[in-house]
């Protein structure tokens, strides 16, 4: 099939409809880039609810929204039941994005041939579509509250999108391309755990059970904030990063203390007393060397307070909506300030004043032959 019949905007209904408006209001385009986004959920706008957007003097994008049929599998446990498939709507969203000037960019591109600049255009293309996309769902949210829906990343989507490139005068398609949008591809893996691993998980089910282990807690957190941020949900990402590290600072610090001594009521009473920012700085290094000067951001501490615990704060106070990068960078750093810790702890003048802590963490230290 043409990549044309795969859009509503085809040759037809393009001249006739869409070509005129943007000469009208806009520019004669003379490039257009087309592609569709599936939502996760459904928007009940009026099909073919359209919107335009300007992005600069040379550039406009369009949006179309219409609804598609999709099957989702339902499972009801049953030994050989391979499942029910039952019908759900979900939005899609055809973004047609026109540029005033023309580019030879896209000359004798395909999906095995894209590289820079075409690359980089289609990036900036996809980007700034879904951006204006966000803004619609954003609207939608402050006026009906519905609470199914939310704003959107790349990883909300399938890895690549078919992107359609055509003449803006006549809708000559130049080329098409499935354009990776991310590398979050589907877990297809069938290999099996080893017996010996597969024990070892089952051996480790009463200490789980039983909460024998104050360390756990702080891990699962680190596992769903990498779990967020292959979904795209980069602020809750941040969050559950930097709640892990707090949750392992502070057990921690009530190892420590129960390992000087103190009773468990005195354990609870300091530790409910004390204030992050005197643990990070107050609390560590006096026992297990290091730096913990937060002020340093050449350090791995200060790099970690500067990055993930300010993206944190940013996120929970002002709401803020952090990008890929910001996310990515700091849960990189969360792993490195619980590294960091567990390092100091096994060095060799700190193995023996704390031999507890070692048997609960769950973490291999970078150094765990120092």
């Amino acid at each position: 099939m043409s990549s044309e019949y795969r859009f509503y905007f085809n040759k037809g209904n393009y001249l006739w409809k869409l070509k005129p408006e943007i000469e009208k209001y806009y520019f004669a385009p003379k490039i257009l880039v087309q592609f569709g986004l599936v939502l996760p959920y459904f928007i009940p706008f009026p099909e073919q609810s359209m919107l335009f957007y300007k992005v600069n003097s040379e550039e406009v994008c369009h949006l179309t929204f219409t609804s598609i049929w999709d099957k989702q599998t339902i499972f009801t446990g049953s030994y050989k039941n391979d499942g029910t498939q039952v019908d759900i709507k979900r939005t899609r969203v055809e973004v047609t994005y026109a540029f005033k000037k023309y580019t030879n960019i896209f000359d004798d591109v395909d999906e095995n041939s894209l590289k820079d600049p075409a690359q980089d255009l289609l990036t900036d293309v996809f980007d700034i579509s879904l951006s204006k996309v966000n803004n619609v769902v954003e609207a939608y949210l402050a006026k009906t509250k519905d609470s199914k829906a939310h704003k959107l990343t790349k990883e909300h989507f399938d890895i690549a999108l078919l992107f359609r490139i055509s003449n803006g005068h006549n809708y000559k398609e130049l080329t098409s391309i499935l354009f990776t949008i991310h590398m979050n591809a589907p877990n297809i893996s069938s290999e099996y755990l080893s017996h010996s691993k597969t024990d070892e998980i089952m051996n480790y089910v009463d200490v789980v059970g039983d909460n024998l282990n104050p360390f756990v807690a702080g891990n699962e957190f680190m596992i769903e904030a990498r779990r967020n941020f292959s979904y795209g949900s980069y602020r809750q990402a941040i969050i559950n990063a930097q709640t892990s590290v707090e949750i392992f600072m502070y057990n921690i610090y009530r190892e420590f203390l129960k390992q000087e001594g103190f009773t468990s009521e005195e354990i609870s009473a300091k530790s409910e007393s004390m204030r992050y920012k005197s643990l990070v700085k107050d609390q560590f290094f006096t026992r297990i060397g290091g730096d913990f000067d937060i002020s340093d951001y050449k350090t791995r501490v200060g790099e970690w307070w500067a990055i993930t615990y300010q993206y944190r704060n940013k996120v929970v106070h002002e709401g803020y909506r952090p990008s890929f990068s910001e996310c990515d960078e700091a849960i990189y750093h969360a792993t490195d300030i619980i590294e960091y810790i567990v390092e100091l702890i096994y060095k060799p003048e700190n193995k023996h004043k704390y031999p507890n802590i070692l048997q609960y963490i769950i973490l291999n230290p970078k150094e765990e032959g120092d």
